[in-house]
């Protein structure tokens, strides 16, 4: 790694997939979270982060899926399981 490179983190990967926005909404609302607004600050993101995720936006990082996925209570494979082609 060279000094103008900075070390790779787990929030620096994206799991390159796909919310499953219909799915999330459905077992978000099983736990009385019905908005976006909401959603975002139970996930601890901003209102345009959790739009973005919710419009396609694939730049999801491991650890903001994994904690999506453990609010909605359910996994990360059943949460974002499209993948999207390069």
């Amino acid at each position: 790694m060279t000094s103008t490179q900075k070390p790779v983190t787990a929030t620096d990967e994206s799991v390159g997939r796909r919310l499953d926005v219909d799915l999330f909404d459905r077992l978000m609302a099983a736990r009385g979270i019905n908005t976006v607004k909401a959603q975002a600050e139970a996930a601890g993101v901003d209102r345009s982060t959790m739009f973005r995720w919710r419009a396609g936006d694939t730049s999801m990082g491991v650890l903001d899926a994994l904690r999506l996925a453990e609010l909605a209570g359910t996994t990360v494979e059943q949460l974002v399981p499209k993948v999207v082609p390069s």
